[in-house]
């Protein structure tokens, strides 16, 4: 199974040509996120998704959604899209979580 990661970036030139050549990025006024199944990404500091502020959550919800939307096009998606299916199913129960204790 391909596990994605999320990865926090300073806002600099360097960062944002480089997240310019990543799939999913999200950049904003203050800091530049990259969701990738990287291991690592250059400058950036992985951040554990359940801690993102609402906005920055639903950015990751749509990644995924591209993603499963991608390996259901795929006329086989055998185990690794099952595997990924429950990742995902436990990232939004963590973001449901997160959503009922009001945090940000």
């Amino acid at each position: 199974m391909v596990k994605y990661r999320v990865f926090l970036l300073d806002l600099n030139e360097e960062n944002i040509r480089y997240a310019q050549k990543q799939r999913f990025n999200l950049m904003t006024t203050q800091y530049i996120l990259v969701y990738t199944a990287k291991k690592r990404v250059k400058n950036g500091v992985l951040i554990d998704a359940s801690s993102l502020v609402m906005r920055d959550a639903a950015w990751i919800q749509s990644c995924n959604e591209q993603i499963v939307q991608d390996e259901m096009k795929n006329p086989a998606p055998g185990e690794g899209m099952l595997r990924f299916l429950d990742a995902f199913e436990e990232e939004l129960q963590k973001i449901s979580q997160q959503t009922k204790e009001g945090a940000p």
